[in-house]
């Protein structure tokens, strides 16, 4: 599914954000044509929100993500995204160059 329309002009750095229709893949477009396609559940996996971090400490954050998928999609400023799951969770923002190093990771 597309990203929501903004009133703004497309962020600096990404030319498209969307996600697949089942939602478990977000497909990025970088301004340098690169295409990148990352799993829902490495998204959620990789939130780096302080609620997501304090759940890591201490140590009461999932090992994986089953069935979760992208429920929306919204631009943060020109440099990232933020990302809406299915488990209620949508407080993380994602930059266009950490997109990168999770699409590299997988």
């Amino acid at each position: 599914m597309p990203l929501a329309d903004s009133p703004f002009s497309t962020p600096i750095g990404a030319q498209a954000v969307a996600y697949s229709a089942d939602g478990t893949e977000l497909h990025v477009t970088l301004a340098t044509g690169a295409r990148l396609m990352i799993a829902a559940a490495t998204l959620r996996a990789a939130c780096r929100c302080a609620h997501c971090r304090r759940a890591q400490i201490d140590g009461v954050f999932p090992d994986r993500f089953v069935d979760l998928t992208i429920s929306e999609v919204s631009w943060v400023g020109g440099y990232g995204i933020n990302v809406a799951f299915s488990d209620g969770h949508a407080r993380g923002i994602y930059p266009f160059s950490y997109l990168s190093e999770l699409a590299r990771q997988e």
